[in-house]
C-alpha cells in the first residue's frame, strides 16, 4: 500500500489547482511537491539582536530537510521586543503574569501558518 504524504491533496486533487499555481510561482515542481513538504518556522526580524542569526539557522535547517528528502518551506512568525519597548506603555506586553500566556499568540500564529499550508 502506497503511503500518502501529508500534501498528497495538494499533489492530487483537481480542486487544489491553485494551490499548485502558488508552488510553480515560487519556483517548485510536481517533483518538489511530491515529496512531504516541511513548514520551518522562524522568528527571524532585522529589529532585534537575538534574532538576528534566525535567518541564517532557517538555511540550514533546509538544506537539511533537502538531505532527508523533503521540500522545505520557511516561514516568518512574530517575535516581541522586550527592549524596545521599554519606558512604553506596551512595554509588558510580550510578558503578561502568566508567562505561557505571553507566548500564546507566537504559538498561535506559527500554527495558523503552518496549518493553513498543509505542513506538518
Amino acid at each position: 500500500m502506497k503511503r500518502l504524504l501529508a500534501n498528497d491533496d495538494i499533489v492530487t486533487s483537481p480542486r487544489r489547482a491553485g494551490a499548485r499555481a502558488h508552488l510553480r510561482a515560487m519556483g517548485l515542481d510536481e517533483h518538489d511537491w511530491g515529496r512531504p513538504l516541511v513548514g520551518i518556522a522562524t522568528t527571524w526580524t532585522g529589529t532585534m539582536p537575538c534574532n538576528l542569526g534566525q535567518r541564517a539557522l532557517a538555511a540550514h535547517v533546509a538544506v537539511g530537510v533537502r538531505a532527508a528528502g523533503g521540500t522545505p518551506l520557511e516561514f516568518n512568525t512574530i517575535a516581541i521586543s522586550d527592549n524596545l519597548t521599554q519606558g512604553m506603555p506596551g512595554m509588558r506586553a510580550g510578558r503578561p503574569p502568566a508567562l505561557s500566556s505571553a507566548r500564546l499568540p507566537i504559538h498561535t500564529a506559527a500554527s495558523c501558518a503552518s496549518s493553513s499550508r498543509g505542513h506538518r
